[in-house]
C-alpha cells in the first residue's frame, strides 16, 4: 500500500505543476472539450470521495487486526497460566503430603511437565505465535498510512488541487477560444484521466485486501476452535491427575 501512496503523491505533484503552468498562461479556452473536462473533473471528485471511504476501511481493518491479535495472545497466555497454576497447586500438595505420596506426586509433576512440553511444541501453537507476529507487522504497516505524509494527507492535497482545477476550468469556459490554452486543457484532461485510472486500481487493491481479511478471519475461527479443544483436553487431563 505504501507504493500506492508514493504513486498518488507523484500524480498530485504533476497536477500541481500543471495547475501552476496553466495559471500563468494568457489567453482563453475554446468551448471544444470543456464539457469533457468538466465531466472528468467531477469523476475525479467522486473518486477522491471514494478514496476517503477506503481510508476509513483501512482504519477499521487495523482495529479488527488488533482485536484479533489481542484475543489470540490472551488465549495462549491463558493456557500457560492454567498450567502454571496447576503446577503451583501440585507443589503445595507436595509440601503437605506424607512421604508415602511422594511417588504419586512425582508422577503427577512429570505429567504436568509433559503437558507443558506438548503445549510449547504443539505445531498449532507454534504456528499461532508466528501468525501473531505477522499480524502485529500488518497492523504497524497499516498504521503507517495514518502519518502526516501518508494517504490521508495526500487526499487532503487532492481536495485542494481539485477545487483549484475546477475553478480554473470554470474561468476558461467564460473566456474566448485560444489554441495554446486548449492544448493545456487537453494535457489537464490526460492527467485527470490518469488519476481516475489510478483510483480504480486502488479500489481493486482494497477489494482484494478485504477478501483476504475475510479469508483470514475464517481460518482463524477454525484455528481458535482447535486450540480451545486442545486446551479443554489438557485441562481435563490435569484435573484427572489431581
Amino acid at each position: 500500500m505504501s507504493g500506492n501512496v508514493t504513486q498518488l503523491q507523484n500524480e498530485i505533484k504533476k497536477l500541481k505543476q500543471l495547475l501552476s503552468t496553466n495559471q500563468n498562461t494568457v489567453g482563453g479556452a475554446g468551448g471544444c472539450g470543456q464539457g469533457d473536462s468538466k465531466e472528468m473533473l467531477l469523476t475525479c471528485i467522486r473518486d477522491k470521495e471514494r478514496l476517503e471511504e477506503e481510508k476509513m476501511f483501512l482504519l477499521e481493518k487495523v482495529d479488527k487486526l488488533q482485536e484479533l491479535n489481542k484475543r489470540r495472545e490472551k488465549s495462549l497466555q491463558s493456557i500457560k497460566m492454567i498450567l502454571k497454576l496447576r503446577d503451583s497447586h501440585i507443589s503445595k500438595l507436595e509440601s503437605k503430603a506424607p512421604p508415602t505420596t511422594d511417588d504419586i506426586i512425582k508422577r503427577q509433576r512429570e505429567e504436568i511437565k509433559e503437558l507443558n512440553r506438548c503445549i510449547d511444541h504443539n505445531p498449532m501453537v507454534t504456528k499461532f505465535a508466528a501468525e501473531n507476529i505477522e499480524l502485529r507487522g500488518e497492523v504497524k504497516r497499516l498504521q503507517s498510512l495514518s502519518v502526516g505524509d501518508g494517504l490521508w494527507a495526500e487526499l487532503t492535497q487532492l481536495k485542494t488541487y481539485t477545487r483549484q482545477l475546477e475553478k480554473q476550468l470554470s474561468g476558461w469556459v467564460k473566456e474566448e477560444a485560444g489554441s495554446s490554452v486548449a492544448m493545456e486543457t487537453s494535457k489537464l484532461n490526460c492527467e485527470i484521466e490518469k488519476l481516475h485510472n489510478r483510483c480504480q486500481k486502488l479500489q481493486t487493491e482494497v477489494t482484494m485486501a478485504q477478501d483476504q481479511l475475510n479469508l483470514e478471519r475464517e481460518e482463524n475461527k477454525v484455528k481458535i476452535f482447535s486450540l480451545e479443544t486442545s486446551l479443554k483436553t489438557a485441562n481435563k487431563k490435569v484435573k484427572d491427575l489431581q
